[in-house]
């Protein structure tokens, strides 16, 4: 039976079904619980979905309206991209150079502290146009 690819596979005790039939009933993992409950995975995208909402509707309600708003996170989203991409190469660097040093934990707080007062300078809202 070994090269046949036909073993039985024990899904519970005392049944013995080849790899290739479908089990009659639905495995479950817990006697008490039903085979499938979706509430928590239900719940999850019942809040991404409220999330997009409700930033669209603050985006929408700000001067310079929803197109401009969006426009100015894409830049921040960006400028964020950038700046945790520096601070990742920087404590790489220093990590690798002196493990174990308390001058690079007081380097790493200090270069994260620059590079977030940076975003807060650079992620300024533009002035927008009035037409």
């Amino acid at each position: 039976m070994h090269g046949s690819g036909e073993e039985p596979v024990n899904l519970r005790r005392g049944s013995r079904v080849s790899r290739f039939e479908k089990p009659s009933a639905p495995i479950q993992i817990h006697a008490n619980q039903p085979p499938c409950d979706t509430a928590l995975v239900k719940g999850f995208f019942l809040g991404l979905v409220l999330i997009v909402v409700v930033v669209i509707s603050v985006l929408s309600v700000r001067p310079g309206g929803l197109r401009s708003q969006l426009r100015n996170v894409a830049r921040r989203l960006r400028l964020a991209l950038i700046l945790s991409g520096i601070y990742l190469a920087v404590s790489t660097v220093l990590r690798l150079a002196l493990p174990d040093n308390t001058a690079t934990e007081a380097a790493m707080v200090a270069i994260g502290a620059a590079l977030g007062i940076t975003f807060l300078i650079l992620g300024q809202d533009r002035q927008y146009d009035r037409r």
